[in-house]
Protein backbone atom coordinates (compact mmCIF):
# COMPACT_ATOMS: atom_id res chain seq x y z
CA UNK A 1 0.00 0.00 0.00
CA UNK A 2 1.46 2.99 -0.88
CA UNK A 3 2.38 5.57 1.89
CA UNK A 4 0.52 9.13 1.89
CA UNK A 5 2.92 12.19 1.80
CA UNK A 6 3.55 14.38 4.88
CA UNK A 7 1.81 17.23 3.57
CA UNK A 8 1.59 19.14 6.46
CA UNK A 9 5.44 18.82 6.99
CA UNK A 10 5.79 19.37 3.32
CA UNK A 11 3.93 22.86 3.60
CA UNK A 12 5.95 24.01 6.45
CA UNK A 13 8.85 23.59 4.80
CA UNK A 14 7.67 25.54 1.79
CA UNK A 15 6.53 28.17 4.48
CA UNK A 16 9.76 28.77 6.18
CA UNK A 17 11.42 28.80 2.55
CA UNK A 18 9.25 31.43 1.82
CA UNK A 19 9.76 33.58 4.92
CA UNK A 20 13.10 33.22 5.53
CA UNK A 21 15.37 36.31 6.15
CA UNK A 22 16.84 37.81 2.76
CA UNK A 23 19.35 40.20 2.67
CA UNK A 24 19.65 43.91 3.54
CA UNK A 25 20.42 45.65 -0.14
CA UNK A 26 20.20 44.25 -3.59
CA UNK A 27 21.48 45.61 -6.83
CA UNK A 28 18.56 44.55 -8.42
CA UNK A 29 15.21 42.59 -8.58
CA UNK A 30 13.58 41.12 -11.21
CA UNK A 31 9.72 40.40 -11.17
CA UNK A 32 8.27 38.14 -13.90
CA UNK A 33 6.02 35.71 -14.30
CA UNK A 34 5.48 31.80 -14.97
CA UNK A 35 1.72 31.22 -15.89
CA UNK A 36 0.56 27.97 -14.68
CA UNK A 37 -2.59 25.80 -14.86
CA UNK A 38 -4.45 26.10 -11.28
CA UNK A 39 -7.62 25.07 -10.44
CA UNK A 40 -10.14 27.27 -8.48
CA UNK A 41 -13.27 25.23 -9.51
CA UNK A 42 -12.27 25.02 -12.83
CA UNK A 43 -8.53 25.40 -14.42
CA UNK A 44 -7.24 28.86 -15.73
CA UNK A 45 -3.64 30.23 -16.21
CA UNK A 46 -2.78 32.42 -13.94
CA UNK A 47 0.71 34.32 -13.45
CA UNK A 48 2.91 33.25 -10.43
CA UNK A 49 5.18 36.04 -10.08
CA UNK A 50 9.02 35.06 -9.34
CA UNK A 51 11.15 38.31 -7.83
CA UNK A 52 14.89 36.99 -8.65
CA UNK A 53 17.13 39.34 -6.51
CA UNK A 54 21.07 39.85 -7.20
CA UNK A 55 23.45 41.02 -5.02
CA UNK A 56 25.99 43.40 -5.14
CA UNK A 57 28.43 40.99 -5.64
CA UNK A 58 26.72 39.61 -8.42
CA UNK A 59 25.09 36.47 -6.74
CA UNK A 60 21.39 35.74 -7.83
CA UNK A 61 18.40 33.93 -5.50
CA UNK A 62 14.97 33.96 -5.76
CA UNK A 63 13.32 36.36 -3.33
CA UNK A 64 9.77 34.32 -3.65
CA UNK A 65 7.31 33.65 -5.61
CA UNK A 66 3.66 35.54 -5.13
CA UNK A 67 0.06 34.78 -6.86
CA UNK A 68 -1.82 38.29 -7.38
CA UNK A 69 -5.16 36.40 -6.48
CA UNK A 70 -8.32 38.35 -7.59
CA UNK A 71 -7.30 41.29 -7.21
CA UNK A 72 -4.97 40.97 -9.94
CA UNK A 73 -2.08 43.45 -10.79
CA UNK A 74 -2.36 46.60 -8.50
CA UNK A 75 -0.16 49.29 -6.68
CA UNK A 76 -1.98 47.59 -3.67
CA UNK A 77 -0.85 44.23 -4.41
CA UNK A 78 2.82 45.07 -5.28
CA UNK A 79 3.11 47.33 -2.27
CA UNK A 80 2.04 43.97 -0.46
CA UNK A 81 5.16 42.12 -2.30
CA UNK A 82 7.26 44.51 -1.03
CA UNK A 83 6.29 44.96 2.17
CA UNK A 84 6.99 41.32 2.75
CA UNK A 85 10.32 41.50 1.30
CA UNK A 86 10.97 44.57 3.56
CA UNK A 87 9.61 42.58 6.84
CA UNK A 88 11.77 39.75 5.48
CA UNK A 89 15.19 42.16 6.21
CA UNK A 90 15.42 43.79 2.79
CA UNK A 91 16.26 47.17 3.17
CA UNK A 92 17.13 48.54 -0.30
CA UNK A 93 16.98 47.58 -3.95
CA UNK A 94 18.73 49.90 -6.43
CA UNK A 95 17.22 49.19 -9.51
CA UNK A 96 13.79 46.88 -9.78
CA UNK A 97 13.30 45.07 -13.23
CA UNK A 98 10.36 44.43 -14.48
CA UNK A 99 7.50 44.65 -17.62
CA UNK A 100 4.82 47.25 -17.98
CA UNK A 101 2.81 46.17 -14.77
CA UNK A 102 0.37 48.33 -13.95
CA UNK A 103 0.88 49.93 -10.28
CA UNK A 104 4.57 48.86 -10.10
CA UNK A 105 6.00 52.03 -10.32
CA UNK A 106 3.63 53.74 -7.71
CA UNK A 107 4.63 50.87 -5.11
CA UNK A 108 8.72 50.95 -6.36
CA UNK A 109 8.08 54.77 -5.13
CA UNK A 110 6.59 54.31 -2.01
CA UNK A 111 8.55 51.34 -0.82
CA UNK A 112 11.57 52.04 -2.05
CA UNK A 113 11.68 55.14 -2.65
CA UNK A 114 15.87 55.29 -3.64
CA UNK A 115 15.31 52.56 -6.39
CA UNK A 116 15.08 53.15 -10.14
CA UNK A 117 12.87 51.18 -12.30
CA UNK A 118 14.05 49.62 -15.31
CA UNK A 119 11.78 48.04 -18.35
CA UNK A 120 13.18 44.29 -18.91
CA UNK A 121 13.84 43.92 -22.59
CA UNK A 122 10.64 42.08 -23.36
CA UNK A 123 8.58 45.66 -22.43
CA UNK A 124 11.33 47.54 -24.14
CA UNK A 125 10.82 45.64 -27.21
CA UNK A 126 7.29 45.69 -27.55
CA UNK A 127 7.68 49.49 -27.40
CA UNK A 128 9.21 49.59 -30.24
CA UNK A 129 7.97 50.63 -33.68
CA UNK A 130 7.85 47.48 -36.02
CA UNK A 131 10.76 48.57 -37.99
CA UNK A 132 13.00 48.01 -35.62
CA UNK A 133 11.41 45.06 -34.15
CA UNK A 134 12.73 43.40 -37.02
CA UNK A 135 16.01 44.45 -36.83
CA UNK A 136 16.49 43.46 -32.86
CA UNK A 137 16.87 45.81 -30.31
CA UNK A 138 19.72 47.40 -31.58
CA UNK A 139 23.02 45.45 -31.64
CA UNK A 140 21.22 42.52 -32.67
CA UNK A 141 18.93 41.58 -29.46
CA UNK A 142 16.04 39.72 -30.70
CA UNK A 143 12.49 39.32 -28.36
CA UNK A 144 13.49 37.37 -25.44
CA UNK A 145 11.30 34.33 -24.39
CA UNK A 146 10.59 32.51 -21.70
CA UNK A 147 10.08 33.04 -17.95
CA UNK A 148 12.62 35.56 -16.54
CA UNK A 149 13.39 36.81 -19.58
CA UNK A 150 13.77 40.56 -18.11
CA UNK A 151 17.83 39.04 -18.09
CA UNK A 152 19.99 39.05 -20.49
CA UNK A 153 22.83 36.38 -20.27
CA UNK A 154 25.78 37.34 -19.06
CA UNK A 155 28.68 38.57 -20.94
CA UNK A 156 30.78 40.13 -18.60
CA UNK A 157 31.66 40.80 -15.01
CA UNK A 158 28.86 39.93 -12.41
CA UNK A 159 25.86 42.00 -13.62
CA UNK A 160 23.54 41.31 -16.40
CA UNK A 161 24.25 43.25 -19.69
CA UNK A 162 20.87 44.86 -19.50
CA UNK A 163 21.71 45.67 -15.39
CA UNK A 164 24.62 47.05 -16.00
CA UNK A 165 23.08 49.49 -18.86
CA UNK A 166 20.14 50.53 -16.55
CA UNK A 167 23.10 51.09 -13.43
CA UNK A 168 25.07 53.40 -16.45
CA UNK A 169 21.93 55.69 -17.06
CA UNK A 170 21.03 55.84 -13.31
CA UNK A 171 24.04 57.27 -11.69
CA UNK A 172 24.93 59.53 -15.64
Amino acid sequence: MPREPSWPGWLKEIEAWRMRPLKEAYFSVVIDACFLSLRRGSYKKEPIYIALGTDHEGRREILGFFLMGAEGESAHAWREIFSELKERGVERIDIVVTGDLPGIEEATRASFPGAGRKLCLRARHAQLPEEDKKEGLGGGISRPQGPLSCTEPKRSGAFPLLLRGALEETLS
